[in-house]
């Protein structure tokens, strides 16, 4: 018996080895403990074999099987194959991404964890509510823990509201009491429901025409099927991702949750955990590795339950899924940049396929492939069209910078516009998609411009860390106290990010809090739940943010929202800026006015004639999408063509060049019987970065069969190219970022 495994190494290929000895039959799946030159390797078992074309004599005995049954099931394994054929990623590497760090480093699947459940004592339910009149918050918990006699989970009462001091004091005064068992694959959001217990323990919605609409059309469908909702913001999709989810686990199955940030996955927890008395998972890069694995694993095992996370969670192994849902479908982070460059969301409706399932892609801004597969009709497409509970679009205005006296980038009338919205008690959201306090550094007299040592690229000012920051490689220097070129002390500091605003704002209100919310202000863990609660207070402040605000947020007293600087993206390379620009713009916008109160937003621009804006105030998205997505048409664009970006980088821009050059003349000497174009071999946009010279060939083709088939004919060639051994190379299908 001859084992076929997978290698976590960037070979195209499948290893043979002999099993150990005494090995019965095993299933393909589980982890493999194999030497590999000089290392240990862990691999992926993908079949036995009887017989190889290597003599045995040559083949290395495998050291040790490391599960008694497969950490990846036989869709997974199919989801994994597919993957690595159709992004052209190894296949050891792309089962081994699969896995969470733990078990890639061959960590056991039986971890043992505590639960905790809290439940009134007999005392506590014979106990009167009005014995607790002096606090409120002991009231709330004696009232949920007396409605749910089985008792509930502390994650669960937590996401209701209830504070672990309220549940100290109930257990002090011997009114309530927590149960604490350890548990194998087991974290502490983890429970056994009874039979008798209740599922939904908050009340749902009553969702208005459309919603019912939406709901019943999706609801319907048992088998797999591409459902997109074009909701616009506060139209209250999520409710109806609620009541979707809640249909599938009554019948004991799972949910898989995808969200475009980690600063949306706390607030998306929060509003599951306090609908849902089943368990909740969560997988981000910010869960610790140990509770990562676990959650993992329990997915696995664990059902009805759902699972909120990023996209590396398209991977898990959900083993009843009934439903998959993609917020915010259109966001760029859903396709992973470095490494294996996958898209989650295509993978999602791969996997979604594959299970007869059906899946949902929610967004106020579908991505212009999503609306060429409405187009279609490969997709259905559901439409909210007005906001949920009462409220109403806000008002859109341009402001043109050309008639504004500004300081810090902020018009007088802008400040007075701020200066009354706090006044009236409610809440202001400033947009400014750069971090840090000034984009550039340079001298006034010679025009020296501190520019980044490993990179093509200026580097950014940090006041408060007093230091230069390169946004692409994260090089730090500090800041020099006279220009480096010609020794004047005259050097300052150029345009605006949100440290600058932030501290422009706080001495124009400094009695007013100023919230800054960008990725500098959010390394710890707590960061974002700690400014959400604050925000959601409702008390008047002012919040600065990047893109980490833009999306999903709920903020019911946010009423006015200024876009501080739009013309960054309005003038860029990328054919696909257009289209993040006017998602970016209805994002944002779509923060204001979320409750009863009117909203408002301003947009400064010193182009207030531009095509791209006059198009977006005067069209609805779709109508945006239609008139982009024909600009791609004309253009032979994707989604109305595909791409695939074969990149290069070295320490040497030659080794680069001759690399992309060979693999250019291999594909020409394919291409003729199809309609392919070859591109390049150029300089990427940005040609260096971290030292290392970058290069891009791009193939670009009307049929994605011809393109793929064409590629996969010269891979093994491309192999065996001398400079691919002296040069980083990736390839990337279906780019999102051409630079």
């Amino acid at each position: 018996m001859i084992l076929r495994i997978a290698i976590p190494i960037p070979m195209y290929q499948i290893f043979e080895y002999l099993p150990p000895p005494g090995l019965q039959l095993i299933k393909p799946g589980v982890r493999v403990k194999v030497p590999f030159g000089h290392r240990t390797m862990i691999g992926i078992l993908i079949s036995q074999v009887e017989e190889s074309e290597i003599a045995s004599e040559k083949l290395k005995p495998t050291y040790e099987i490391l599960d008694e049954s497969p950490v990846l099931d036989q869709h997974q394994l199919k989801l994994g194959h597919w993957a690595a054929e159709y992004y052209f990623y190894p296949l050891g590497e792309t089962l081994h991404q699969m896995l969470p760090g733990l078990l890639r480093k061959g960590g056991s699947t039986s971890i043992m964890s505590n639960t905790q459940t809290w439940q009134l004592t007999e005392v506590g339910r014979c106990t009167d509510k009005s014995t607790l009149k002096r606090s409120e918050r002991q009231q709330n918990a004696w009232s949920i823990l007396k409605a749910h006699p089985n008792g509930l989970h502390q994650r669960t009462l937590i996401g209701l509201g209830i504070d672990t001091k309220a549940l100290s004091a109930l257990k002090k005064k011997g009114l309530a009491q927590n149960i604490v068992q350890e548990v194998p694959n087991n974290i502490d959001n983890m429970m056994s429901l009874e039979k008798n217990s209740q599922l939904i323990i908050e009340p749902e919605l009553t969702l208005n025409a459309e919603q019912s609409k939406v709901f019943n059309a999706i609801s319907m469908t048992n088998h797999f099927k591409t459902h997109v909702i074009y909701g616009i913001t506060g139209s209250g999709k999520t409710e109806v991702y609620l009541q979707l989810i809640a249909k599938y686990l009554m019948q004991g199955k799972q949910a898989l949750v995808l969200v475009p940030e980690i600063s949306l996955t706390p607030q998306t927890i929060k509003r599951f955990e306090s609908r849902f008395n089943c368990p909740i998972f969560n997988l981000n890069s910010r869960v610790a590795q140990k509770t990562k694995a676990i959650n993992w694993l329990n997915t696995r095992e664990v059902s009805p339950c759902i699972l909120i996370g990023t996209r590396s969670s398209v991977w898990a192994p959900l083993t009843k899924l009934g439903i998959i849902i993609i917020d915010e479908e259109h966001d760029i982070s859903f396709k992973q940049q470095e490494g294996f460059l996958y898209s989650a969301r295509d993978l999602a409706i791969f996997r979604a396929k594959m299970l007869d399932i059906p899946i949902v892609l929610g967004s106020a801004t579908p991505s212009i492939e999503t609306w060429e597969n409405l187009r279609k009709s490969r997709y259905r497409l559901h439409q909210l069209t007005h906001r949920a509970g009462g409220s109403n679009k806000p008002s859109i205005h341009l402001e043109d910078l050309r008639k504004e006296k500004c300081k810090f980038g902020l018009s007088e009338s802008l400040v007075k516009r701020i200066s009354n919205q706090l006044n009236k008690g409610e809440q202001v959201l400033l947009f400014l998609n750069r971090r840090g306090y000034a984009p550039t550094l340079y001298c006034n007299d010679c025009g020296w411009i501190a520019h980044c040592e490993r990179c093509d690229a200026k580097l950014t000012f940090h006041k408060k860390s007093k230091h230069l920051k390169c946004h692409y490689c994260d090089y730090q220097t500090g800041i020099p106290l006279s220009c480096i070129k010609c020794n004047s002390l005259d050097i300052s500091t150029q345009g605006q990010g949100t440290e600058k605003l932030e501290g422009h704002l706080e001495s124009l209100f400094p009695e007013i809090p100023v919230i800054r919310i960008d990725r500098d202000t959010t390394k710890s863990k707590s960061a974002i739940d700690d400014y959400v609660a604050l925000i959601m207070k409702g008390k008047p402040c002012i919040l600065i943010g990047t893109q980490m605000v833009a999306k999903g947020h709920h903020f019911p007293n946010v009423t006015l929202v200024a876009i501080v600087n739009i013309d960054i993206g309005l003038f860029s390379s990328d054919f696909r800026s257009s289209e993040r620009t006017c998602q970016l713009l209805t994002q944002v916008s779509g923060r204001a006015g979320r409750s009863t109160k009117q909203g408002q937003v301003w947009i400064q621009t010193r182009h207030p004639n531009h095509p791209l804006l006059r198009l977006w105030m005067t069209n609805d998205y779709p109508a945006v999408a239609d008139f982009l997505l024909e600009e791609r048409e004309l253009a032979q664009l994707p989604p109305c063509s595909f791409m695939i970006l074969i990149r290069a980088e070295s320490v040497k821009k030659s080794l680069c060049d001759e690399f992309l050059r060979t693999v250019s003349q291999k594909l020409f000497a394919l291409k003729q019987a199809s309609d392919l174009t070859l591109l390049g071999p150029a300089t990427a946009p940005m040609e260096r970065k971290a030292n290392r010279f970058r290069m891009q060939l791009l193939l670009q083709s009307a049929n994605r069969a011809q393109l793929h088939q064409v590629l996969n004919t010269a891979l093994d060639e491309i192999n065996t190219i001398p400079a691919a051994k002296s040069v980083r190379w990736s390839i990337d299908v279906d780019p999102q970022n051409l630079i």
